[in-house]
């Protein structure tokens, strides 16, 4: 198994701040930075070289949140 490389390390960094950006916004910002979560993180698990198991389910998680957070986005919100 291969060691993490920096741009993996960075590229989950600002895939998690820009996650949680997603988390604390609201309206079109909320598409966006969880569109940047997924397009940071989405090539990492489907890198043909083997790859540090916590670097592939980290980024495989965020994208998860992401795609979570802007599907909860986009349901309607009734109001009782």
């Amino acid at each position: 198994m291969q060691q993490r490389t920096y741009i993996e390390l960075v590229l989950e960094l600002f895939a998690f701040i820009s996650l949680c950006m997603a988390m604390t916004t609201s309206g079109i910002p909320v598409v966006v930075f969880g569109l940047s979560t997924i397009l940071l993180t989405v090539w990492i698990p489907f890198q043909r070289r083997e790859i540090h198991r916590f670097t592939r389910a980290v980024s495989i998680a965020l994208v998860i949140a992401a795609v979570a957070r802007i599907v909860i986005h986009f349901l309607p919100n009734p109001s009782i």
